[in-house]
């Protein structure tokens, strides 16, 4: 069995690379212990976990961050409703056509834009559990 030494060597007088790189291969790497690699991560209260863990993470925080901001407006459009998941319809004819919003909850503003008050919101989120 050849050791990493004598791997790079050969690859070197075949050609697959040059001296540069030979010489970085060749170069000690840090050497870290696993059990204090642990033992740090649990002093420090941290974990190893795949990126897109955290990327979802995020987003929904920044999600939920939003919808309570929406919440506190006096009324919200149809978009609003469907683009930040505040209920459990996900389009906007499914906002316009629910049932559970009464008819006196939704009005037209002077410029012809469709408005849903936020309590009729809030009470299809506790009605769904969202």
């Amino acid at each position: 069995m050849k050791t990493a030494k004598e791997i790079i060597h050969d690859l070197l007088k075949k050609k697959y690379i040059n001296k540069n790189e030979a010489e970085l291969l060749l170069q000690p790497e840090e050497v870290i212990s696993i059990n204090g690699l642990m033992d740090h991560l649990k002093k420090n209260n941290l974990v190893v976990a795949k990126r897109n863990y955290f990327d979802e993470l995020i987003e929904e925080t920044d999600l939920k961050r939003i919808q309570q901001k929406l919440l506190k407006k006096p009324s919200l459009t149809p978009y609003e409703i469907a683009k930040y998941k505040l209920t459990h319809y996900t389009s906007l004819h499914g906002v316009k056509k629910s049932k559970l919003i009464r008819p006196e909850e939704i009005y037209k503003t002077s410029k012809g834009k469709v408005m849903i008050v936020t309590c009729a919101i809030i009470r299809i989120r506790e009605r769904k559990h969202l």
